[in-house]
């Protein structure tokens, strides 16, 4: 399937079953030609966006897809309650497991490359900036065990902590992209990382009338995988162009002109030589 066929199929899907709004005549302040590329410089803002390309003009383009969001940690389970012995001995219940890390998002894509206009007229090149996932909530800590109570000459446990809860995963990063003359260059957004599993909880304090003993600690929630890093398209990449390995936090296209070289009309005149 091609990239733009690949565009069309996104884009009718997320139009359906929305309301469509029938826009009246262009105004002639929106009729207006973008902005020329050469003033453009870098669009971070998520969105898209046009500009014009000047016949024999060459523009260097660096384009940086949104990382993925972190996920977010798991919930710390419940300590457990204290348990009572003999002679009001405390038994301590045992710590509650901590929750798993979450994973790290993975990087958006960064390429780059150049593009002469080589068509004769001036064309317009859109560009659709993409976002940063956003990261996942953590987890919420689970709840603690309740103390036995004292009750002579009988003696009890404490109740069990209870397990937290997950962490969720951070959003995906959105792909960043530019269109010109047949020419669309993707670069894919990383995907967001996994959330922590949560710590189990602590069981209570033993106590008994002979004696007791401690509860034991919860188990640690496992850490969440990080993200994928974006990816390109097309595969492979159109000569010139190339990945690169980029550690800016903003996604966006970055856009630097390269002038077409002046041309002079009148005929050059060989130098006297006599």
């Amino acid at each position: 399937m091609s990239v733009r066929s690949m565009i069309a199929s996104v884009s009718v899907a997320a139009l359906a079953g929305s309301t469509l709004v029938v826009l009246g005549a262009v105004s002639p302040a929106s009729a207006q030609a973008p902005a020329p590329c050469s003033s453009v410089g870098a669009l971070t803002t998520p969105g898209d966006n046009q500009c014009t390309v000047a016949p024999g003009e060459t523009i260097s383009v660096l384009i940086k897809g949104g990382n993925g969001g972190a996920g977010g940690a798991g919930g710390a389970g419940g300590n457990g309650g204290l348990g009572y012995g003999p002679a009001a001995r405390g038994y301590p219940g045992g710590l509650g497991g901590r929750g798993g890390a979450g994973g790290i998002g993975g990087i958006g894509a960064t390429v780059a490359g150049q593009w002469t206009n080589n068509t004769g007229a001036a064309v317009v090149m859109t560009i659709s900036v993409g976002a940063n996932g956003i990261a996942g909530p953590a987890g919420f800590p689970g709840t603690p065990g309740t103390n036995y109570v004292i009750s002579w000459p009988t003696y009890g446990s404490g109740t069990n902590g209870t397990g937290g809860s997950a962490g969720i995963a951070g959003g995906n990063g959105q792909a960043s992209s530019i269109s010109v003359a047949g020419l669309d260059i993707f670069a894919g957004g990383g995907t967001g990382g996994v959330g922590g599993l949560y710590g189990t909880g602590g069981t209570g304090g033993i106590g008994t009338d002979n004696g007791g003993e401690a509860g034991t600690d919860g188990t640690a929630g496992t850490d969440g995988a990080n993200g994928i890093d974006g990816g390109t398209l097309p595969t492979p990449l159109p000569a010139g162009w190339t990945v690169l390995t980029d550690t800016r936090t903003l996604p966006g296209v970055y856009i630097t002109s390269i002038p077409a070289p002046i041309v002079l009309d009148e005929p050059v005149v060989p130098a006297y030589t006599g």
